[in-house]
Parts: C-alpha cells; structure tokens; sequence
C-alpha cells in the first residue's frame, strides 16, 4: 500500500457541456491515511469534488471495500456486500473481470470491467524509476438523473500508487450532455504532509 501523506498531481484536460467548453488544469491531491489492519481510506481532492475510497489488501489482490464520490450535481456512496476486485495479485495481460455495485441510496448503478493491459512497465517519477502496472477500466453510471460511461487507464507503481491516469467520459446530467478528457500526473513518489 502506499506510503500515508498527501501526493501532489499535475492535472490536465478540458470540459464540454452546454455551457461551452473550460479547460482543466492545475493540481489534484491525494491524501492518503495510514493503514488500519489490512484496509486503507485515501481521499483524491481537485476543483470539481472528492472521491474516498478505501481499499483492502488480501493475498488474491486489491479490492475496493467503500467509495464516495462528491461533486456538483452529484454525491453518492457505492459500498457493495464484500469487496470488488481492483487488481490481482497474480495478473497477466489480458485478464479482464468485471462488477456492478448499487449506491447506498438505491439511485445509482456503478458497473465497471478492467482489463490488465501492461503487467510489467516502468515509470519515470521526479527522477525515480518506478515499477509500474497498467489497466484500462470502463466504468458506467447510471441512474434517473445522470447516465454517464468512463474510458480511464490507469498506470499504477506496485504499491497501488497511481502515477498517471487518462479518464475521458460522455454522458447526459439533468438532460444535458456533457464530455471530458482528464489527466492526471504524479509530481513526486514521496508524500508530504
């Protein structure tokens, strides 16, 4: 698991709705608590909202246990019976699974199918040269009020630290159609406080 503390991001993209188009840029945060047994809670903080997640760590991998999203418009929490698989711990390329979960509130649906497309890479950080992973994850939203689908690819050290992550989605909100294409970009491996 990554080491606790506040991880800085580079973030980088571009919005479209019906209220033209802004452009995304500045940092994102991403504040990681210390571990408690084998779980951790970390909390991803930019302009638009937060996402908390806590994640557990087994012998068969990583799973997600509770998440939290909150943004304008938008403020759920999907927390399924047992934890959904993030990532195994024995992967090749081209493993794929999928799960669904159901927000707290009954409103929503989150599905998503991942995909290992890189199981051994490498990654230059501030200097350091990490041992990196890559998955491709499409996750879907939907509920009455907002239908939204993510392509997002994520290439994460071996601790589970993200170093960069490509997220365009599409969707409708309140019957408006809306596009993004996000990037974020680890500035440095070792957390601040």
């Amino acid at each position: 698991m990554p080491a606790p503390g506040v991880y800085d991001y580079r973030l980088s993209g571009q919005e479209k709705s019906p209220l033209g188009t802004r452009t995304l840029s500045g940092t994102s945060t991403l504040t990681v608590d210390a571990p408690q047994g084998n779980s951790q809670h970390s909390q991803q903080k930019d302009d638009d909202g937060t996402t908390d997640q806590t994640v557990t760590l087994t012998k068969s991998g990583l799973y997600l246990a509770d998440l939290k999203m909150h943004q304008q418009g938008f403020s759920e929490e999907f927390a399924p019976r047992s934890p959904v698989l993030l990532y195994p711990a024995t992967a090749t390329v081209g493993r794929q699974w999928s799960w669904h979960m159901t927000s707290t509130d009954g409103n929503y649906t989150l599905r998503a199918t991942l995909t290992v497309a890189k199981s051994s890479g490498h990654a230059v950080v501030h200097g350091q040269r990490l041992r990196t992973v890559t998955v491709r994850a499409v996750l879907q939203i939907s509920g009455s009020a907002i239908k939204m689908t993510i392509h997002q690819t994520d290439v994460a050290a071996r601790d589970g630290l993200i170093v960069r992550e490509c997220a365009v989605g599409d969707g409708t909100a309140y019957g408006a159609t809306f596009h993004s294409d996000a990037t974020r970009v680890l500035e440095s491996s070792q957390p601040h406080s």
